[in-house]
């Protein structure tokens, strides 16, 4: 008896899964998780303290009528406490001052520059 009800059972699940591998219901998710060393230098989690420094910096930057469109809008994101500053500016004088805000403005965090001169 109890035979025949597993039997059942895995025959019922088989016809389950067929009909839904046949109509394209079925949805395969693949997930991975990374770890703290293959994550990317500034990928990290981000925290509220994070997002503001970030939004500080940008602001600041947004504010500064001496910087190109450009260095205004350069890539801001900060993530497990540093700042990664990227994008392109006009000068090295624009490079240096998107430099200094970020470091004034992160304090004692670690701050890595991606910026490049066009």
């Amino acid at each position: 008896m109890r035979n025949t009800f597993i039997s059942l059972l895995a025959a019922t699940s088989m016809i389950g899964f067929s009909a839904m591998a046949n109509t394209g219901t079925a949805k395969t998710t693949t997930t991975k998780t990374t770890t703290e060393s293959e994550r990317p230098i500034g990928m990290g989690q981000t925290t509220p303290m994070d997002n503001k420094m970030a939004q500080n910096i940008r602001d600041e930057l947004s504010k500064d009528s001496t910087l190109s469109s450009k260095a205004k809008n350069v890539r801001v994101n900060a993530a497990d406490g540093e700042v990664t500053v990227s994008g392109m500016v006009a000068t090295q004088a624009e490079r240096d001052k998107v430099e200094s805000v970020a470091r004034r403005v992160a304090g004692d965090k670690r701050v890595i520059l991606d910026v490049t001169i066009e």
